[in-house]
């Protein structure tokens, strides 16, 4: 198990004895065979309290055994039956998508606050665009699959608030689906020996909470 440490007695962190259970619980599935989904260790949730486990530790190391999960799931399929996975769930996302921009996700109620649709369609044209061009490079046996959207700009995505604008959950499920698509990528990519070219690292961010685990609503950024 990863070796998590509390942070200070005045901040809050993720509560142990969940964080303990839920990791030790994933680790004895691995171990077992019988792993999770990536997406049920992605929506892993636990409770903010004072002298906490550290967040942005926590949340790491569960990204560390959602790559595992989905790597084990992965396992003994041949890479064309990934890879025509791959494109039909990214034609699904295209279809779901397919609204104008502005309207292609349900709204916030007439007194409510969502996120501002001009940042979230631009975050979703890039993660739709790149993801065609990897699929389409992947398919005709690219050696090298360009940079394209990586995990993190989705897990770190912050957008505007406005009212009216998209509804919270609507937003948080998609980037949601946009994750597993972008770890699938990038294992497959690996897989056909055609690994994604890193581009430059990120800055450190604090993780937004449209992907954390801290048991709140997803998606409340910005």
């Amino acid at each position: 198990m990863a070796r998590l440490h509390r942070v200070g007695r005045l901040r809050r962190g993720y509560r142990p004895r969940q964080v303990e259970a839920a990791l030790a619980a994933v680790e004895q599935a691995l171990a077992e065979g019988r792993p999770p989904s990536a997406g049920e260790v992605r929506r892993l949730g636990f409770d903010l309290v004072r002298h906490g486990y550290d967040v942005v530790a926590v949340d790491r190391a569960l990204d560390r055994l959602e790559l595992r999960c989905l790597e084990r799931s992965m396992a003994g399929s041949p890479p064309w039956q990934v890879s025509d996975e791959l494109a039909r769930d990214l034609a699904d996302l295209r279809v779901l998508l397919a609204g104008p921009p502005g309207a292609r996700l349900p709204r916030a109620g007439l007194l409510r606050k969502g996120y501002a649709q001009h940042d979230v369609d631009a975050l979703l044209d890039r993660l739709l665009d790149d993801l065609e061009t990897a699929s389409r490079a992947l398919g005709s046996g690219a050696s090298v699959v360009e940079p394209g959207l990586r995990v993190e700009e989705v897990r770190l995505a912050v957008f505007g608030r406005r009212r009216r604008g998209y509804a919270e959950r609507g937003v948080d499920e998609v980037l949601d689906r946009a994750v597993d698509l972008l770890l699938r990528r990038d294992l497959l990519s690996l897989l056909l020996g055609a690994p994604v070219r890193t581009p430059e690292p990120l800055a450190e961010a604090e993780p937004s909470a449209v992907l954390g685990h801290d048991g709140s609503a997803l998606g409340q950024t910005g």
